[in-house]
């Protein structure tokens, strides 16, 4: 946006109002841009972006629709924070991809030796929270007691769990020291 020319108010009385942003021409090809909304404010004497929703046909067809809900990021550019995504069975929902491939696809970035909070259930101390934690051997996956708490359950890439144990060894459940499914064990 780089100035604003009108103000726009839909009003119907008595009744639901509606406004249509639509594309015209021929048949649109998959992965094609049908229409957005921008949300801008003045900001250092210019016009910036801090939101959209873009609605464009998807790659898995033309016929079907994606919409993304899209904020401004720190870096000043706008991130694409959710897409709902049309399939041939229904809505997919995406959190940092937009081709989910399930109900709720929930993406993370790869970075080595980095966690990320992907769902938290309750407060910031005493709330669980999912994370996702990648290093050398690949992605482990963590269930903490608030954000910065205790590890209560791991599970690592090669498919062993460890319970309050963040580094688990062997191919079952390993509980500080005692390996429970094992012929090895402390205790």
């Amino acid at each position: 946006v780089t100035s604003l020319s009108a103000k726009l108010q839909v009003d119907k009385d008595n009744s639901n109002s509606s406004v249509v942003i639509s594309r015209s021409g021929s048949n649109i090809p998959a992965s094609t841009g049908v229409g957005s909304i921008t949300f801008a404010s003045h900001y250092n004497s210019a016009y910036t972006d801090y939101a959209a929703i873009q609605a464009y046909s998807n790659n898995l067809s033309s016929v079907r629709g994606s919409l993304d809900l899209k904020v401004k990021s720190t870096s000043g550019t706008l991130l694409t924070g959710m897409t709902l995504y049309g399939t041939s069975s229904g809505i997919n929902v995406g959190i940092g991809t937009d081709t989910p491939s399930v109900k709720l696809t929930v993406t993370t970035p790869n970075v080595v030796n980095t966690a990320v909070n992907v769902l938290k259930l309750g407060d910031d101390t005493n709330g669980l929270v999912f994370k996702s934690y990648f290093d050398a051997s690949g992605i482990a996956w963590r269930l903490n007691k608030g954000l910065a708490g205790i590890n209560m359950v791991t599970l690592s890439q090669g498919g062993n769990v460890g319970i309050g144990n963040t580094n688990p060894s062997d191919y079952s459940a390993d509980a500080n020291n005692l390996v429970v499914g094992s012929l090895t064990g402390n205790n």
